[in-house]
This record gives C-alpha cells, structure tokens and sequence, in this order.
C-alpha cells in the first residue's frame, strides 16, 4: 500500500464521518465534503494506475453521455455562455467523480468507509433531534444570523438521502436497530419546517415497502412514471391559474413558499412554450430573475384573497430567482424538448435495466427509496445545476448503486 493510499484511505474516513454531521449545521460544506470524496477517488485511482476505470463505460450511460453533449451544444445559445459552460463542467466532473467513487468500493474499503459514514450519520441525527426535539438552539446559534430558518438547510436533505446507503449497511442488523434508526430521523425531520425532506422520507419509505413486495414490477413502473413526469410536467401545467388553485385550496395560504412556487411554476410553464423544442441554453433560467418588490395585482406581485369571514390573506410573488425549483421544468425551459427526451431516457433506461437484477431485493428496495427521494426533492427544491446538490447526490446515488449490484462489479 502506498503512502498515497495510506494517507488518502484516513482522509476518506474522515470525511465520512465528519460529512453529515457539518453539512447538517452549515449548508456552505456539502461542496467541500462531498467534493472532496470524489477527488480523493479519483486520486487513488491514478495512484494505482487503474486509468482505465476514471471514465464510466460509455456503453453504461448512452443517454447520460447524449444528454450531456445536448447541454454543451446550447450553450451556443444561451445568453450566458461562460457559466453555461461552467454547469456543463459540474456534470461532466459528477460523473467522473462518482464513478471514481464507485469504483474504490472494494468490499475492505466500503466496510471500513460505511463504519465510519453511519457513526457520522448517527451523530448528525443525534444533534438533529437535540436541538430541535429539546428547542435548545445552542446549535442553530451556530447556523449563525442570516441561517436560523431550518428549511434551507442542505444538511436535512442529505440526512434523508443518507438513510438509504445506511439501511443497505444494516441489512444483517436486527430489524429493530434498522427501524429506531429510522423512527430517529423521522423524528428529527418532522420537527424541521422542510416539508420536502417531510414528503420525500415518506414517499421513499413507500417506494421501498413496494420495491419489497414486488421489485421488478415496481422498478419497471416507477421507470415509465418518470419519464412521464419529466415528459409532460409543462403540458400539465400550461392551463393552470395560480389565483383560481390558491382560492379553491385555502390550505396553501398556511406557508408563503408554496403559493410563491405555483407562480413560480406558471412563469416557468409560460417561458417554455416561447421556445419549447431547444431551449433557452443550460443555466439561462438564472436571467429571468425577477427584483424583489411589491407591485399591483396586475404585476403579480401582490395578490389578496378575502375569505368569508372577512380575513385578508397577502400573497407575495417575490424576486422569481435563480430556477424554477422544478427539476423537469427547469430542463425543459433550459435544454428544450431534446434535453427532456434524452433525460426521460436516461430515467427509463437506467431504472429498466436495474429492474434486471435478480436476488437483490433488499438492496433494489433501498436504492428505489433513495431514487424517489431524491427524484421528489429535485422537483420542489434546488436547482439542477447547484454545485453541492450534483455532488452530493452523485456520490451518494453511486454509494448505493455499489451495494445494489456489487456481485455483478467487475474491476
């Protein structure tokens, strides 16, 4: 073993343990952490000479590697090239980079690397439910000023992907373990005011029972969903009137960001039926950022809706930023009908051919219940492009990947 391979083995624990429970705290690190895995990945890859395996068989991600030379290609168009091509970077480096991660899983390593991310799991769960369970907020004073809204915090995404890889390592536990390690982070999540982490554990966890019951089936069906949902997301929404939704469900006035997003939604459903077949050019979304500021309804700005007894309820439609919160919107405004098709395939083919293997039932469960988080997620909170959503998701997604189909790896 060389020196490389020694130190580059301690940082890689390191991080596995430190990951969670900093990203938990202060949403800035997932681009670091996870980041940094990758690189240390790829480091010892070239350390052992294995060149051969930096790059992802071509024959594994056809419409991986389409779809990325499609979102090169509108860069010639879009209004801002420069970080165009910066967004393409981000993909092109997260697939290198957790393919690289996937393949040092040897079975030594993953154990020792699973030992070390569950105790950093457990302790980032464990510092959830302190501070939000017993309401001290010594740790959100850390968060510090400007951070003491839980929900934007990346950290309880990552706790609710990071469930899954840990079920996989607990698959010879007892089930007890597997289920009070679960009911924790439950519990921590649904005392955070981020209702997309509450509807994606929930959602996950239904994937799973399914994907048990009759994984095949499920998988292949979940494959077919998801293609459709990317495919026919802005047909969906073409006819939609926000004001007519919001006063037929008055429940949606109880928190500002879900009427904020269905404006969000029809803006974005509007700009791409301007230009539906190529796209405006990846990362473009971020110039129709609208300035924050109250106007008149007729700049859907402001809007009042009267109940019957007499209550005013204000409806701020602010500063429409940097993506829509939708990730099939946000491909299909940037990268246009193409980018959506060959990523509804990538969707269908990959999940199809998962679907194929056989006596690997537990493990396909909880790969579909981190595929569904991680697909609901995507389309009500961040952006496509963001730096430490593709990390973290690449390194996490391949994570379980590995412990779905390692009988089959040949490295």
């Amino acid at each position: 073993m060389t020196l490389v391979d020694v130190w580059g083995t301690r940082l890689f624990l390191a991080l596995a343990f430190l990951c969670l429970p900093i990203c938990l705290f202060y949403p800035v690190t997932p681009n670091v952490t996870f980041g940094a895995l990758l690189l240390l990945s790829f480091i010892f890859l070239l350390s052992q000479g294995r060149y051969s395996h930096i790059l992802p068989p071509l024959k594994s991600i056809p419409f991986a590697l389409l779809f990325t030379t499609w979102a090169l290609v509108t860069c010639l168009w879009s209004p801002t090239p420069g970080s165009s091509l910066s967004s393409v970077g981000k993909i092109v480096i997260t697939l290198i980079g957790a393919n690289a991660f996937y393949v040092v899983q040897t079975e030594d390593l993953h154990k020792r690397f699973m030992r070390w991310f569950t105790a950093g799991f457990i302790i980032a769960t464990a510092l959830l439910l302190l501070d939000e369970v017993l309401n001290t907020y010594i740790l959100r004073t850390l968060r510090g000023a400007h951070r003491d809204t839980p929900e934007y915090y990346h950290g309880i995404t990552l706790l609710v992907l990071g469930i899954w890889p840990i079920l996989n390592a607990y698959k010879h536990q007892h089930l007890s373990r597997r289920m009070l390690l679960t009911v924790a982070v439950i519990v921590g999540v649904f005392y955070m005011t981020d209702h997309a982490a509450k509807l994606a554990i929930i959602i996950g966890l239904v994937a799973c029972l399914f994907t048990v019951t009759a994984s095949k089936f499920f998988i292949r069906t979940a494959a077919v969903l998801s293609a459709v949902v990317i495919l026919a997301f802005p047909f969906a929404l073409k006819h939609m009137d926000p004001v007519e939704v919001i006063q037929n469900n008055k429940s949606l006035l109880m928190k500002p960001s879900y009427h904020h997003r269905l404006f969000i939604l029809k803006r974005t459903t509007d700009m791409i039926f301007e230009d539906p077949w190529l796209g405006h050019g990846i990362n473009s979304y971020r110039n129709t950022m609208i300035p924050e500021k109250k106007g008149q309804v007729a700049d859907s700005q402001l809007r009042q809706f009267e109940e019957d007894p007499g209550q005013i309820y204000d409806i701020e439609v602010l500063g429409q930023g940097l993506h829509p919160h939708n990730l099939s919107l946000q491909i299909w405004y940037e990268l246009g009908a193409v980018g959506a098709v060959l990523y509804a395939l990538f969707l269908l083919a990959s999940l199809w051919r998962i679907s194929g293997l056989a006596n690997r039932r537990y493990e396909l469960s909880t790969f579909m219940g981190m595929y569904t988080s991680i697909f609901v997620i995507a389309h009500i909170s961040f952006g496509a492009w963001q730096t430490w959503w593709l990390l973290s998701v690449g390194t996490l997604l391949s994570l379980t990947l590995w412990q779905t189909i390692k009988p089959r790896m040949k490295t």
